[in-house]
């Protein structure tokens, strides 16, 4: 049996909508397919209930204007570095990047220059 590791990452409430959206979609694809699928990453309520592995709860990343990011940019800066150490550690076959472009322009430019096939 095949298997693929693919991570979604996601940083506000649309996004966790799709992503749970696309998780449903994949799955079925690989149960089509008899392949198994693990999808893990960065998300919310929605994609948790739709089986994804979530390493990263975003339910308080989602906010608006300069002085809530700076409230964060601790938490948001620790996120980023666990995210990368963690996908250098599982290398999965594909990292999708939905929305969030604050956070996910530069995680996508970090992951590229480590070799990881990013789908934006």
């Amino acid at each position: 049996m095949n298997k693929r590791n693919i991570w979604i990452i996601s940083g506000e409430s649309s996004g966790d909508m799709y992503g749970a959206m696309l998780c449903k979609e994949m799955q079925k694809i690989a149960v089509a397919r008899g392949e198994h699928l693990r999808v893990a990453g960065m998300g919310g309520p929605r994609m948790k209930e739709a089986g994804v592995d979530i390493l990263v709860d975003a339910t308080e990343l989602g906010v608006v204007g300069l002085i809530e990011v700076l409230k964060i940019i601790g938490k948001i800066i620790k996120i980023f570095r666990f995210l990368l150490n963690k996908a250098a550690e599982e290398r999965p076959d594909a990292i999708v990047l939905i929305d969030y472009p604050g956070f996910n322009l530069r995680f996508a430019k970090q992951l590229h220059k480590r070799g990881h096939k990013v789908i934006w």
